[in-house]
């Protein structure tokens, strides 16, 4: 346990520094609540945000790379990374995130 949650700080201050990721919360235990707001949707409204990010985790989990969950936080629309297994790294959870942005892109123009 221990491991998730050091871990889930670790990725919590990863996303907060890269763009085009943002945090949503702090993590509680080993759960880090994040989503893709990339620059040129910086001025987009909430819904189109969350609409994003919906498709986002829809589209990881049908590709069956990864099952990065879709969850709602005070109303905004976020990806959910629950970091229990104690062999993944920040390195593993980094990789992971990759695979978010370059699944957003084809969305981005859809």
């Amino acid at each position: 346990i221990d491991h998730g949650v050091t871990l889930a700080q670790q990725v919590a201050q990863y996303v907060d520094e890269h763009a085009p990721l943002e945090l949503v919360m702090q993590p509680q235990l080993a759960s880090v609540l994040f989503r893709f707001r990339p620059q040129q949707l910086a001025t987009a409204d909430d819904a189109t945000i969350a609409l994003l990010n919906q498709r986002i985790g829809d589209a990881l989990l049908e590709s069956g790379r990864a099952n990065v969950g879709v969850t709602e936080f005070n109303g905004v629309t976020c990806l959910k990374l629950t970091l229990l297994n104690p062999t993944v790294n920040l390195d593993d959870v980094k990789v992971l995130l990759d695979l978010v942005e370059s699944t957003a892109q084809p969305l981005l123009t859809a």
